[in-house]
């Protein structure tokens, strides 16, 4: 079975940094395997936060 899920990574207590797709694979016995990861968006992060990005 494939999933798909959308992730939201934030900082601070509501500041998000971004969108995050993964897809994993999960078989069987329950072992899962990421099959893909894409980074969909960057979000703007006020001048106090910017030193987190790399």
């Amino acid at each position: 079975m494939d999933v798909v899920i959308t992730v939201i990574p934030y900082v601070g207590p509501h500041l998000d940094v971004g969108i995050d797709k993964i897809k994993f694979q999960i078989d069987n016995t329950g072992k899962v395997s990421i099959l893909s990861y894409e980074h969909i968006k960057d979000s703007e992060l006020p001048p106090n936060w910017t030193h987190i990005k790399r």
